[in-house]
């Protein structure tokens, strides 16, 4: 008898960019985008309606800042990497307290 497998992360890329952005994000399904520094074409949809209702000064400083989204970037560093001062990252992450 087989087990049936997980899929692997290429596998869920694949699914997830066959769907579209809007309806994943109307539903309230999550996902986890693991490299948002190089998000997969249904990932990157997805960064961009999370952002566009806010203005477009925040919109830039989130992109700028996604990248370092992983879990692994304290802000010191990601004030370093992105040159953004420690105000404007946390109020993006306020901005954005639910996607993030």
């Amino acid at each position: 008898m087989e087990e049936s497998q997980p899929p692997s992360s290429d596998d869920s890329d694949a699914e997830f960019d066959n769907k579209d952005g809007e309806d994943y994000l109307a539903n309230g399904v999550e996902a986890v985008i693991e490299r948002p520094g190089r998000p997969s074409s249904g990932e990157a949809r997805c960064l961009k309606i999370i952002t566009q209702d806010q203005e477009e000064n925040w919109q830039k400083k989130f992109n700028i800042c996604a990248e370092y989204f992983n879990g692994r970037t304290s802000l010191e560093e990601m004030q370093y990497k992105t040159g953004l001062d420690r105000r404007d990252i946390r109020q993006v992450l306020a901005l954005f307290k639910e996607e993030v």
